[in-house]
């Protein structure tokens, strides 16, 4: 599931940037005239398109760092559900085998408390 909520934000994001650069191509094609035509027409034109560049970048770059945020959040919180869904799956294991063999179980908890006892005694 967050493999295709990437796979859609990034489609979104690369639509997001083709719109961009469509609505750039105009303030491109008006800064050019601008400079044809010289002066301080040209001057002030030039800083009226820049203005309205910096509005749009400013505007795609808050989108796709929100659009970043919000996968990685979703990627984050299925990543922990399978992680919780997964220990409880170990535990409820673990309990079963517990229950159906008892003396197993106890026999293998003692092995191992005296195999870890021993291990760390021989250490001091």
């Amino acid at each position: 599931m967050a493999h295709r909520d990437t796979a859609r934000t990034a489609r979104a994001m690369r639509q997001e940037v083709e719109d961009l650069k469509r609505q750039l191509a105009p303030i491109a094609a008006s800064i050019d005239s601008a400079i044809t035509a010289g002066g301080a027409d040209a001057k002030r034109i030039v800083a009226d398109k820049a203005r309205v560049f910096l509005g749009l970048a400013t505007e795609w770059v808050d989108n796709l760092a929100h659009d970043a945020a919000e996968t990685a959040g979703a990627v984050a919180a299925d990543t922990a559900q399978t992680a919780r869904d997964i220990a409880a799956d170990g535990v409820a294991c673990v309990e079963e085998t517990i229950r159906k063999r008892p003396l197993t179980a106890a026999a293998s908890a003692f092995v191992l408390g005296w195999f870890s006892a021993h291990c760390l005694s021989r250490r001091r």
